[in-house]
């Protein structure tokens, strides 16, 4: 778990960004995550980023505070990313609101986890309830009122503040939470049954070599054509790490300890190809700071008013050939139904540790298609069917979710404030600009009069 750093006694000159986090997964050269401070990532990153109002007439003054937790499941992204400084000053510290941006350790360093030994894992959620520890603390000198701390966050980190707003560990932390399309009760962000896929036991033995990484598909699919996975060792290491030579089982401590020794964490083509293997990174319930899963958790925790909504096309990300799909030619009724089985089939495993009966998936498959794919016209073009099946798994994935969320907090009589965002840009604009661009702007959008309108009204609403 994360230890606090000692007082200082100088004049620090917060100045520059902190070193990002370590990444566990490549960007495209508009992404978000893609900004010159990701060349500094390190183990050394627990950062905060604070701005605040000063008014040298009233010194004394104390402002609201937002504190930012970026998305990225779990791999990618900090607290400085997708952040348009101009944005901040002009709708956060013009009109009274502190800003605390932050970062957490991410993939294996922050999600690994093993089931004994009292290393249940979560450890970048912990650095998250540390932050607001010392937000708690600190932000009285900085002009910000430890009454009033709004936490906020997007994708993944909206799924971390689901847990921080209920979380018994949290408690007196934060005083109202916003969530952009995420929360823990979807499957992508907590692990429901079995063991996890960032168990410590699964990455030693990928180190070992003892199960391979897909190297032929991560060339493929490198966005970065100058990455060669295909010449690299089975583990993408210069060689297994002595310590796990041996046969004999280890337990978590020892692991670990053989990690921070051993493990190469510098190569990014190990990092690359661990997540790609794994997916995306999950909490888990550790019986501590995450004491029940799902709907539970809320249903027995909830105790501070949230804002909570979805995106339109939150899957919009999903391709054709994601799915399978020829991009020239309509689709037909076997493959809709190929596609349509297979997400309900994976959906269904990542919450239940039984079996779907065939009959059962059949009723169930069939409804689906007449929800999502059916039309009176019988028009199966490509776009109508990828669509379709985007709206399916935002439904599964995002908006169901989001209900589940706030059927919680409704039934403990906690106020509930939700949306659905369902104005798109008609430019070229990516999945997650579209959740961020009312909150934080960037220079690379060029919006028209009518998108700024939308704008002023969603910042006059979030913050």
């Amino acid at each position: 778990r994360p230890v606090k750093r000692g007082r200082w006694h100088r004049e620090y000159a917060a100045l520059d960004y902190g070193a990002p986090c370590l990444q566990f997964l490549e960007f495209h050269k508009n992404d978000k995550f893609a900004g010159s401070n990701m060349q500094n990532e390190s183990e050394d990153c627990l950062f905060l980023n604070v701005f605040t109002p000063y008014d040298p007439e009233e010194e004394s003054k104390l402002y609201p505070v937002v504190v930012w937790i970026h998305g990225g499941s779990f791999l990618v992204g900090s607290g400085d990313t997708g952040i348009d400084m101009e944005v901040i000053i002009k709708h956060f510290i013009f009109n009274g609101v502190a800003l605390v941006t932050l970062n957490y350790r991410l993939g294996l360093l922050g999600f690994m986890n093993y089931k004994n030994d009292h290393m249940e894992g979560n450890l970048g959620i912990w650095d998250l309830v540390m932050a607001l520890e010392w937000i708690q603390t600190n932000m009285k000198q900085l002009n910000g009122d430890p009454s009033k701390i709004t936490v906020m966050g997007e994708s993944a980190g909206a799924a971390a503040v689901s847990v921080l707003a209920v979380s018994p560990k949290t408690k007196g932390l934060l005083h109202q939470a916003i969530m952009l399309s995420g929360s823990s009760t979807a499957g992508w962000a907590t692990h429901r049954f079995g063991q996890p896929a960032w168990n410590a036991n699964n990455i030693a033995a990928y180190l070992r070599c003892e199960k391979e990484f897909d190297k032929e598909r991560m060339q493929q699919s490198s966005k970065d054509s100058r990455l060669s996975f295909t010449t690299r060792e089975c583990n993408m290491q210069d060689q297994i790490p002595e310590c796990l030579t041996n046969s004999e089982e280890m337990n978590g401590v020892r692991l670990i300890e053989c990690f921070r020794n051993e493990l190469n964490l510098s190569s990014f083509l190990f990092r690359y190809a661990i997540a790609a293997e794994l997916g995306v990174s999950k909490m888990i319930v550790d019986d501590e700071l995450i004491p029940q899963s799902g709907a539970e958790l809320i249903k027995n925790y909830a105790r501070v008013p949230i804002m909570i909504g979805v995106a339109q096309h939150e899957w919009a990300h999903k391709k054709a050939q994601d799915y399978g799909l020829n991009e020239f030619k309509d689709v037909s009724i076997e493959e809709c139904n190929r596609n349509i089985r297979k997400i309900i089939n994976e959906q269904y495993h990542t919450s239940c540790a039984k079996k779907l009966h065939e009959s059962t998936l059949e009723i169930v498959a069939n409804a689906t298609f007449l929800r999502y794919l059916d039309t009176p016209e019988n028009n199966r073009t490509l776009m109508r069917v990828l669509y379709g099946l985007q709206d399916l798994e935002a439904d599964i994935e995002f908006v169901a979710p989001a209900q589940r969320e706030i059927d919680g907090y409704v039934e403990n009589g906690i106020p509930v404030y939700a949306y659905s965002f369902q104005y798109f840009p008609k430019s070229p604009i990516y999945e997650e600009d579209q959740k961020m661009f009312p909150i934080f702007g960037r220079e690379a959008l060029k919006v028209k009069r009518k998108e700024l309108q939308i704008e002023r009204m969603l910042r006059v609403i979030l913050i």
